[in-house]
């Protein structure tokens, strides 16, 4: 009978042992399942925010793929001839030629003025930058002073400061705006290499 008191108690004892190991294990698998699943809401958050970076920087290279086209379009418009063809043959078409004609010789000055505008603004200003360094050596180089020193020193130096200030400032915007237009022609076409012609 101690035998059979034993096996119950040795039975009782396995089935706890047992239980306990049991529902240890489940504990440990849950805690592991959950450190599991917080890992993968921190892999997904990664990801979205990966995803966000990525929409992001697509969308500001979309805006800036726009603003450079829509730039190029303002060059293209900015250059493009007051007096086509089509308006041409429109104004000469027209049942009072007198008044066609009239407004075709007036936008053929328009664009003929507006294309030597720069050539002949660079041309004046550097020439009248020449002009007053040679009258500046002239007036100081005159035996009889024609001003006195104060105010000729005075005169020389507003009228010098402005008109280097006009002739740096043109000469520098142009030839970066033909920079900028040359830079915008090779996007436009492509080829990020210098080319030798335009």
């Amino acid at each position: 009978m101690l035998e059979t008191i034993l096996g119950v108690a040795t039975g009782f004892l396995g089935n706890i042992i047992t239980g306990f190991t049991n529902l240890k294990a489940q504990k440990l698998k849950n805690e592991q399942d959950l450190k599991m699943r917080e890992y993968d809401l921190k892999e997904r958050e990664q990801e979205a925010k990966l995803q966000i970076a990525v929409q992001t920087a697509q969308t500001d290279l979309e805006i800036e793929k726009a603003e450079a086209a829509a730039y190029v379009e303002s060059l293209k418009n900015a250059n493009a001839d007051l007096l086509t063809s089509e308006k041409l043959g429109v104004l000469s078409e027209t049942k009072s030629g007198f008044i066609g004609k009239f407004l075709a010789l007036l936008m053929g000055l328009v664009d003929t003025f507006r294309s030597f505008i720069r050539p002949g603004l660079t041309a004046y200003l550097v020439a009248l930058t020449t002009v007053l360094t040679y009258q500046a050596i002239e007036i100081l180089s005159a035996k009889e002073p024609l001003l006195t020193a104060i105010q000729a020193q005075a005169l020389f130096s507003q009228v010098s400061d402005i008109v280097i200030y006009l002739t740096v400032s043109c000469v520098t915007w142009w030839f970066g705006d033909r920079r900028t237009a040359k830079f915008i022609y090779r996007l436009n076409d492509g080829n990020f290499q210098d080319k030798k012609t335009y």
